[in-house]
């Protein structure tokens, strides 16, 4: 018999990388979860279940120097300084079931420069819907740097 699961969870993670102007890496964030916000899970649910007008995905990164705490009523990162359209690639995790995607998105030398506090995805080059936020301890990404963030998502 065929077994019937109808549980489904999207996990985010994000992965930063500071590189200076010679291109030496300089900080390194490894894999730190996200939150996915009550906007995003109205973004879900817009994008499976309209049958017209449907949203865009959430493909702009964006980044920020806010630093109050995630919550799940977020609609805006506390203070963004860029938004940038991110790289989309599917990866599977094993078995050929293709349940994980990234969107990579660097910002290059005067692009958000500052001190980096905060993340979100949202679908929009400008408002939109948020997807998802983050906050971290300060990058500080000065004027020649550049800043490649790697969101990870999976579906299991």
């Amino acid at each position: 018999m065929m077994e019937r699961y109808e549980g489904v969870t999207i996990r985010g993670q994000v992965k930063m990388e500071l590189f200076d102007v010679q291109g030496d890496l300089v900080d390194f964030r490894d894999w730190s979860p996200n939150m996915i916000v009550y906007a995003g899970n109205d973004l879900i649910r817009d994008c499976l279940g309209q049958s017209s007008g449907q949203p865009a995905g959430a493909q702009w990164i964006a980044i920020g120097t806010g630093t109050d705490a995630v919550s799940g009523a977020d609609t805006t990162l506390g203070t963004e300084s860029s938004r940038k359209p991110s790289a989309y690639a599917e990866a599977e995790t094993g078995g050929g079931l293709k349940d994980r995607w990234t969107e990579i998105v660097t910002f290059g030398a005067g692009e958000g420069t500052g001190a980096v506090t905060e993340s979100g995805c949202f679908n929009a080059s400008g408002a939109g819907s948020m997807f998802c936020r983050q906050t971290f301890a300060v990058i500080n990404k000065g004027a020649g740097d550049s800043l490649q963030m790697t969101w990870q998502f999976t579906i299991s």
